[in-house]
This record gives C-alpha cells, sequence and structure tokens, in this order.
C-alpha cells in the first residue's frame, strides 16, 4: 500500500512538473501578434461587427474559412469552418472591447493539458508501469509542437483532438450520446472530426457493438449538412496526385516520423513505424486492444490525409510542427504496445526508452525554445516596421521576396488597417 502511495505521489509530482513547465514556455515564447492564418480569422471579426443582419453575423461565423486570395486570384478556402474559434474571438471583442490573442493562445494550452489528461484515461491500466507513463509523457510534453501552443491557427487542430479522444474515452465508458455530442462538437472546430466518427465506428465494430449504427446514422447526417455549399479549392486534381503517388507515400512516411523533425530521419522512423504496425496486426492488436489499434489507425489516416490533401507543399508543410503533435501521438502509442504485446523486450530495454524519452525531451526543448523564441523576434520585428510604414508584418517566411505573395500582403495590410481603425485590436 505504501509502495501504491509513492509511486502515486512521484506521478503527480512529474504531472505538475511538466505541466509547469507547459506553461513556462508558453509566457516565454507566446505574443500577441498574430501570424500567417491567423490574420483571417480576425478578418471574421471585422465581417461579425460590420454585418448589419443577424443572418450575415450568423454567415459570417459558420461560413467555409478561406485564406483569402491565392496569386492566381482565386479564393484559397480549406475544408473547414472553424466555428468555435470565430466564436471565442467574437466573444472576446463583444466581452472585453478588444482581441486579446495571448488569452486566446492559453485555449492551446488548456486543449493540449486535457488531451494529455483524456490520453492517460485512456490507457490508465498500461500507464501504472513508471517507465511507460514518464516515457509517454515526456514525449507527449516535449515542444517540438511548439506552434500548437504559440500559433491562434492551432486550436482547432488540439480542440479537435481533445474532443475526438474524449469521444472515444465516453465511447469506451459506454456514454454513447455523450460521446457523439462530444463529435458533433468537434466538427464545429474542425472537418477532421468525421475521422473520428469512422474511428468511433471501428472501435464499436471490432467490439460487435450494434451501437456502432447509431455512430453511422450520425456520420452521414452530419457530413451531409456540413458540407452544404463548401468549395473545394484542391490545387492538383485526383489524377495528378495518383500520378505522383510515390511522393504522396513518401510524405506520409515523413508525416508519421516527424518526430523525427527532418525528412530523412522522419522518413527512417516513418517507414520504422509501419513496419511496427504490421508486427501489431500480426499479433492482432484490432481484438485484444482496439481502442490501442483505433487510435494507431485515426493517426495513420490523418498522416496520410495531411500528405495527400497537401502533397503540393512538400516536406516544409508536412514537418511543420503543428502537425508533429501526430507523430508524437504515434510514439506513445507505440510504447505502450511495447508493453503490452512484446513485454520481455520492453523490460530488458525499458531503462534505454526512459533514457531515449529524456534526452528527446531535453533536446527537443532546448531545440524549439530557440526557434521559438526567433519566430517571436520576427513577429515582434514585423510590428514595428509595420508601425513606421504600415507594412511587413509577419506571415510567412520569405513572403515579402515572393512576387506571387504580394496579394497576401495587401490583404494582411488591409485586415490589420481594419482592425486597428475598428478598435478591436491594439499592436503590442
Amino acid at each position: 500500500m505504501q509502495l501504491t502511495s509513492i509511486q502515486n505521489l512521484n506521478k503527480k509530482h512529474i504531472v505538475l512538473f511538466l505541466c509547469a513547465f507547459y506553461i513556462l514556455f508558453f509566457f516565454l515564447v507566446c505574443t500577441s501578434i498574430p501570424y500567417g492564418d491567423d490574420f483571417w480569422f480576425l478578418k471574421v471579426v471585422n465581417d461579425f461587427y460590420n454585418a448589419h443582419t443577424i443572418a450575415d453575423k450568423f454567415h459570417a461565423v459558420t461560413a467555409q474559412f478561406n485564406l483569402g486570395l491565392n496569386f492566381n486570384n482565386t479564393i484559397d478556402y480549406t475544408e473547414h469552418r472553424h466555428i468555435i474559434q470565430k466564436l471565442i474571438l467574437v466573444a472576446d471583442v463583444y466581452l472585453t472591447g478588444k482581441i486579446h490573442i495571448k488569452t486566446y493562445l492559453l485555449f492551446n494550452v488548456l486543449s493540449l493539458l486535457i488531451l494529455y489528461r483524456v490520453f492517460y484515461l485512456l490507457f490508465k491500466e498500461e500507464m501504472q508501469d513508471n517507465t511507460v507513463f514518464c516515457s509517454v509523457f515526456l514525449i507527449l510534453f516535449t515542444v517540438v509542437n511548439y506552434l500548437n501552443i504559440s500559433w491562434m491557427a492551432s486550436l482547432s487542430n488540439n480542440i479537435l483532438l481533445m474532443l475526438g479522444f474524449l469521444s472515444l474515452y465516453l465511447n469506451q465508458q459506454k456514454k454513447y450520446a455523450m460521446s457523439i455530442v462530444s463529435l458533433l462538437i468537434a466538427l464545429l472546430s474542425s472537418y477532421g472530426a468525421f475521422i473520428f466518427f469512422l474511428i468511433n465506428i471501428i472501435y464499436l465494430a471490432l467490439r460487435l457493438n450494434k451501437t456502432a449504427i447509431a455512430y453511422i446514422v450520425f456520420l452521414i447526417i452530419s457530413f451531409y449538412f456540413y458540407n452544404q455549399g463548401l468549395v473545394n479549392s484542391d490545387t492538383y486534381s485526383l489524377a495528378v496526385k495518383l500520378k505522383y503517388s510515390w511522393f504522396v507515400i513518401w510524405l506520409f512516411f515523413c508525416s508519421l516520423g516527424s518526430i523525427g523533425l527532418n525528412a530523412i530521419p522522419a522518413t527512417l522512423i516513418g517507414i520504422l513505424y509501419v513496419v511496427f504496425f504490421l508486427f501489431l496486426v500480426k499479433k492482432k492488436i484490432y481484438k485484444t486492444h482496439p481502442m490501442l489499434f483505433s487510435l494507431i489507425l485515426f493517426i495513420f489516416i490523418t498522416c496520410f490525409g495531411i500528405a495527400f490533401k497537401r502533397c503540393n507543399l512538400g516536406f516544409s508543410y508536412i514537418l511543420n510542427t503543428r502537425f508533429r503533435q501526430f507523430s508524437m501521438l504515434l510514439t506513445a502509442f507505440y510504447i505502450i504496445s511495447l508493453k503490452v504485446y512484446y513485454p520481455s523486450f520492453f523490460e530488458k530495454f525499458k531503462k534505454t526508452i526512459l533514457i531515449s524519452a529524456i534526452f528527446y525531451f531535453i533536446a527537443g526543448t532546448t531545440v524549439s525554445f530557440y526557434v521559438a523564441n526567433q519566430r517571436k523576434a520576427a513577429l515582434l520585428e514585423g510590428v514595428k516596421k509595420y508601425k513606421q510604414n504600415q507594412t511587413g508584418l509577419f506571415i510567412y517566411k520569405g513572403v515579402y521576396e515572393n512576387k506571387n505573395t504580394q496579394i497576401k500582403v495587401n490583404e494582411v495590410n488591409t485586415i490589420m488597417k481594419e482592425l486597428i481603425e475598428e478598435n478591436h485590436y491594439d499592436l503590442p
């Protein structure tokens, strides 16, 4: 009994340390300055408060999210509606009179912390092992995914994961109605909620649970209504993507292993992860641990979707820090898988696994802190330039050297000018 109490106490100390570290990182690298896609989120505030009818305001919040004009003068639509994020911004202005980006970013931290809590609840039995517990959470709390903390646009991804994992936990607890509600709310954040619908159905089907039919019905109905009026602005046709399917597969491997930080190690890790998955299938993981299998499948589907949908943007997009979250989760799943399906191997190399996790946490955090601070400096420099000549806001790296992106520069300047004139935002 005393041993158990000490074990629990140690775990609580570890969690408190990691949470404190996350919050400290937030205060050190986050700033109330928009970046990239953030400007088009902020544009929604202008659109909402300049709308004169309830119908127009409703449209501003629920309309398909877009990133303004492309260099060929066509609207660059995304597949998302991002209703939750829009409502948070609109509510911020309504309640306080201003947009507070840093406060908004706190939702990033909160949603990730809740996600990790739900992760623990899903695998509570496996996490009783101290090595598994420490290794998993050291990987998950390594801030190589720093944009998921310091970038407004990442909130949609964080909320999706939080509510998606929550839906599976509620499903596991046989609270099916609450699970479906969680998925429907997740749809208000990201189109990716449809994948979680599918994963919940697969999980129930593997358990031969007829409740899967209810999830299928809600999936069909929500898919129909969600897609009403959606515009597809995919840059490349299906035929082109199939022609270069070898590149899509390469990007898929790279996405799975993006915890490796660079294209070559990421690709090698991704291939290793696919091979290990095949070994787990041979062990019949889908029968013995349907939850673990379903979540691994979620990562595979998501990473393939990113590679397929954004193959035109290449490795720099796939290795973006906000997508690294999926590779981190997959690594955590595999640590648990080693414990469950290869216990002798795990026991033999448990010290190596833990030391590797500690090393990755220290090295990854050090590199990420340096890069995140560089980004913060670039944002502050952009604001300084904007105050001097009304241009220069940091949108994307190299944007001002690229003539094709001049449309984006002009749009961003216009959005910021309107925000300031309407007294919705104050530059730091």
